[in-house]
């Protein structure tokens, strides 16, 4: 129990300083680092050090996440002494972004729930259910005329149930996907380059004499040195509006701890083979 309330002590902090600062204390995350490895060897997991060093990794290569984040997971998955512990705590980080995803693209207009776009998912699964015959030619055509999706109905006669049970959760990620979709463009904001901020990230790349100085994949942002040089060559740039992801660590590890002990009986398909310690 130790090693979850250090977690949730270190989380809450970063959290509070990443969202004050928009930056995580190297100090603090070093600190956090190095008692994880010390936690880690009194309860070594291997696999959580190979899936958390991957993860961690990928994230970090592809420009998603800052060092910060980076340290951050790395330091959960070792101090976590729960089989897989890496790959919970991503999924359920990622989980805890969706209700922040759903109002910000019901604010914009993004998210959609017609219900015509409902009952085209139920023909589909209803001629599904029935045969696929019938569901790859309507499948095809839907990318033309989704309405075509409708002519599936006629097969509810067959097995209504089932259908009807399927359709809410693939209408609503349907729904959800089609929202993110629409609001890739509104992920970033034109920003003048005057009012650019150590740290801000670019949405675009920008070369000043064969150099790189503004790269998407770096999630670390700009530098001043950066900054300065920009000013010479351009008055505005495309700027990704900036996601703390340590939020989402925390809620992430909460719902996972939740999950894992006073709600355990409710989430028993995830963890009843686990084998603590």
């Amino acid at each position: 129990m130790l090693e979850e309330v250090i977690s949730l002590v270190f989380l809450g902090y970063f959290t509070y300083t990443d969202l004050r600062t928009r930056e995580i204390p190297d100090p603090l995350a070093y600190a956090f680092l190095l008692i994880s490895i010390a936690f880690f060897f009194l309860h070594p997991r291997p696999e959580n050090l190979v899936l958390g060093l991957f993860v961690a990794m990928a994230m970090r290569l592809t420009g998603a996440w800052a060092l910060g984040d980076f340290f951050v997971f790395l330091s959960l998955s070792l101090i976590t002494p729960y089989p897989f512990a890496p790959l919970y705590i991503l999924v359920f980080s990622i989980v805890s972004t969706i209700p922040y995803l759903v109002f910000r693209g019901w604010r914009s207009g993004a998210l959609s729930l017609r219900a015509l776009d409902y009952l085209e998912v139920l023909g589909f699964l209803s001629a599904a259910w029935f045969s696929p015959l019938f569901a790859v030619p309507l499948f095809l055509l839907s990318f033309f005329r989704p309405e075509v999706s409708l002519l599936g109905l006629v097969f509810l006669f067959h097995d209504p149930l089932t259908p009807l049970l399927s359709s809410i959760p693939a209408f609503l990620l349907l729904a959800f996907l089609k929202m993110l979709w629409k609001m890739k463009g509104e992920l970033y904001v034109e920003k003048p380059v005057e009012e650019l901020e150590e740290g801000d990230i670019p949405a675009e790349k920008v070369y000043y004499k064969g150099r790189l100085v503004a790269d998407p994949r770096r999630a670390d942002g700009l530098t001043k040195e950066e900054i300065e040089i920009l000013r010479k060559v351009r008055k505005t740039i495309k700027v990704k509006e900036a996601t703390p992801f340590i939020v989402y660590f925390l809620l992430g590890y909460a719902l996972y701890l939740l999950c894992l002990f006073p709600m355990h009986s409710y989430c028993s398909p995830l963890f009843s083979w686990y084998s603590p310690r």
